[in-house]
């Protein structure tokens, strides 16, 4: 039985990787330049600076027992959620949360048997 990669009759010319190109690495023979050389002239200190890397976005805290709730909420009230979690970058249930959490009162609950 023929092995098959259920690609058809496709050529493998259409099939392109999809990691990005190999940068050629610099060459380590070339000469020591001067930095008083190239002053003035768009040397080393006119060289462009690479950009910083884009910040890290933080794990949305979850609490340890989640569950979808359906909840009403007007227009306005739901906006303004809404941009606190952009502006903190979290979740909207995770910032309604730590909101909740803060402004209900806390209740101790015994059960019996």
């Amino acid at each position: 039985m023929a092995r098959t990669t259920g690609l058809g009759t496709a050529s493998m010319e259409l099939l392109r990787s999809t990691a990005p190109p190999a940068e050629p690495e610099p060459a380590d023979d070339a000469a020591p330049v001067d930095e008083e050389e190239t002053e003035g002239r768009g040397g080393a200190a006119d060289a462009p600076v690479a950009s910083p890397r884009p910040r890290a976005r933080r794990k949305a805290t979850n609490p340890s027992k989640t569950k979808a709730r359906n909840i009403r909420l007007s227009d306005d009230v739901h906006d303004r959620l809404w941009l606190l979690a952009r502006q903190r970058r979290q979740t909207v249930s995770a910032v309604a949360d730590e909101l909740l959490n803060k402004a209900l009162p806390r209740w101790e609950l015994k059960r019996q048997g």
